[in-house]
């Protein structure tokens, strides 16, 4: 009986202090448009978090690293990078965002569905 209450209690603690990122926008459906040169990526993450990195994937391939080293504010809950276009963005859709923890790789999240990038 002692065992299995260790055993929920340690459960019950790794589920309330997990660290997580969620992604909010863009978090799909969207599209971006590039004569608007940029957009603000947005995300919450828990305090324990530390700095991440942001990266563009398009049709589930890895395309490359929108910024390397993004500095979380332990003090806010929503984060945020003003994501300037570059030469290599391409019209096209299927695009996604992972952010991912330096600090512990197996804390990230992707965009849950495909946005877009157009020209206006």
């Amino acid at each position: 009986m002692k065992k299995i209450i260790i055993l929920l209690i340690l459960l019950f603690s790794s589920l309330l202090f997990s660290n997580q990122i969620k992604i909010v926008y863009p978090n799909g459906g969207e599209t971006f448009f590039l004569n608007k040169d940029m957009e603000t990526i947005k995300w919450t993450a828990d305090k324990g978090i530390g700095d991440v990195v942001i990266i563009l994937y398009q049709n589930g391939i890895k395309l490359f690293e929108i910024q390397k080293i993004v500095k979380s504010n332990p003090n806010m809950n929503i984060q945020g990078f003003l994501w300037r276009y570059t030469p290599q963005i391409k019209e096209g859709q299927g695009y996604r965002i992972r952010i991912r923890s330096l600090k512990d790789f197996s804390i990230n999240d992707f965009s849950d569905i495909d946005f877009s990038i157009k020209r206006k």
